[in-house]
């Protein structure tokens, strides 16, 4: 079904909503482009930020009530997430990886995480 933009913006300001009031003060969000969200969770292991990022794609997925047109209407969302390494590298390339990974995620469906260089193919 399509929903039209007014939708759209409906249902991102809904998410941004969930998403901040699940992360942490010492979290950044940011709206990186259209509909795409960045998120940035410094001193984090890998092992925190799936947890986080996991719980936001779950919880979102479980939210009614995101559109007034359509109440029944299930969100969901994609995640694409990089770690920053030592040595460090440009910024630029990390914000490369998390692109690439979200590409993944949304070519794999709908409701995906995926971590830069932990997934196949």
């Amino acid at each position: 079904r399509q929903y039209g933009r007014h939708a759209g913006d409906e249902i991102l300001q809904k998410i941004v909503k969930e998403i901040q009031a699940n992360l942490r003060v010492k979290d950044t969000l940011s709206r990186w482009q259209d509909s795409t969200l960045s998120a940035i969770l410094p001193m984090t292991s890998l092992s925190e930020a799936i947890q986080v990022l996991d719980k936001l794609r779950v919880d979102i997925s479980r939210s009614k009530g995101f559109l007034q047109e359509d109440k029944s209407f299930i969100p969901s969302i994609s995640i694409g997430c990089s770690r920053i390494t030592i040595p460090k590298q440009p910024m630029d390339t990390y914000i490369s990886q998390a692109t690439e990974a979200l590409t993944k995620a949304k070519k794999e469906g709908k409701n995906k995480l995926f971590i830069f260089g932990f997934y196949s193919g």
